[in-house]
């Protein structure tokens, strides 16, 4: 795919851009696309290139592990896209990716880092940079099979850690259904901040361990979300600013909230459930196609969730949305000529820029190659 070769060029040369070490936004989640392009094509320089931006990260960790108590680590977020939690999963997936075992030792290292005392003080709970993520993160590092068996073990440990935290910390909203404030909010939807995220990381965390409080925690998640939705808005209301959801994207909105249930039916296959993902399904079908590209809140989370959609629930209309919706966004890529909104048009990273349109592609040419990293799998 042109479009797609393309992409890993331009990521490729993300040394010169000014990033943060982060999955969401920085050189780990460039890493992460290149590593994965590199393993399905054979490409060395895409391989070359996703070490050489991951080394100045590599030392750090090593650095902080060898003297945990540094100052350094106590300042760092623990979250599973923005934290410590991103640089355990990215280093996972690399090393599996790059056939590289010295990168589990680094996510090793980053895991070293946290403490059970780290993870019960966090106060922002959330998929991407609360301790919801760094569970989903530690899961995928206990799912290894090439980690050693102490290290997957202690991983679980502190992934009840942060399933522990995450049942401590709720509230009511309104006398309804508990879900989890964050600093100076109150509970909100969605999969990046809200309910939807931290109910499906509670999900994996039961299937994890068969503890039934995880999947009732994530049941009444589910339910506050739905106490916040307005039919004849077709919305949900967000309960910080008291009005209906502004943005319907994987991090606010539908398409998150579709993809947290679906991720979630394993587990949790009620008639509410399944109702609740028809509704987010057809708002998520209706977003404008003049959208932006990236994959936080464009249209390359919307090709996943229509994609997972189809295959989970056997729906072709679904496939087919996402399949048209591939070929539009690879013709684009093709041509240099992605649309990121807001954001800077050379932007490299993985979810706001090039590496996540690129990872889209990917798994939309590779299906079930590749995890959905919208849900840290």
């Amino acid at each position: 795919m042109p479009g797609l070769a393309r992409l890993a060029r331009r990521c490729g040369a993300a040394s010169k851009a000014p990033l943060g070490p982060h999955l969401y936004d920085g050189i780990s989640g460039v890493a992460f696309f290149l590593a994965a392009y590199s393993s399905d094509t054979g490409d060395t320089e895409a391989r070359r290139r996703a070490i050489a931006l991951c080394a100045p990260l590599v030392s750090k960790m090593q650095f902080l592990s060898a003297s945990p108590d540094r100052a350094g680590s106590r300042q760092m977020a623990i979250g599973g896209m923005v934290g410590l939690g991103s640089f355990i999963y990215t280093f996972t997936r690399l090393a599996a990716w790059l056939s590289n075992a010295d990168f589990l030792n680094v996510a090793y290292a980053a895991a070293a880092l946290l403490t059970p005392e780290r993870i019960l003080t966090d106060d922002r709970l959330d998929v991407t940079t609360g301790c919801a993520g760094t569970l989903l993160a530690l899961l995928a590092l206990y799912s290894e099979r090439e980690a050693k068996a102490a290290k997957r073990e202690r991983a679980l440990d502190l992934a009840l850690c942060c399933g522990r935290r995450l049942l401590a910390a709720r509230a009511p909203y309104r006398s309804g259904p508990r879900a989890w404030p964050g600093p100076d909010r109150p509970p909100v939807s969605g999969f990046a901040h809200g309910a939807a995220g931290i109910s499906y990381g509670l999900v994996r965390l039961f299937r994890a361990t068969g503890e039934s409080a995880f999947r009732e925690a994530a049941m009444e998640g589910f339910a506050f979300e739905r106490r916040l939705y307005d039919a004849r808005e077709n919305n949900w209301l967000d309960p910080r600013f008291n009005r209906f959801l502004e943005q319907s994207a994987w991090c606010h909105g539908a398409p998150g909230m579709a993809l947290a249930r679906l991720k979630s039916l394993h587990a949790l296959d009620t008639p509410e459930l399944r109702e609740d993902i028809e509704g987010a399904l057809s708002i998520t079908r209706a977003i404008p196609e003049f959208y932006k590209d990236h994959l936080c809140c464009g249209i390359s989370s919307r090709i996943e969730i229509l994609r997972i959609a189809g295959e989970m629930l056997n729906r072709p209309e679904l496939l087919h949305d996402a399949e048209r919706e591939s070929a539009r966004l690879l013709a684009r890529a093709a041509e240099d000529n992605l649309d990121f909104g807001e954001h800077a048009t050379n932007d490299p990273s993985l979810f706001l820029g090039f590496a996540g349109v690129g990872y889209t592609l990917l798994r939309a040419g590779r299906p079930g190659r590749f995890p959905c990293v919208l849900a840290l799998e």
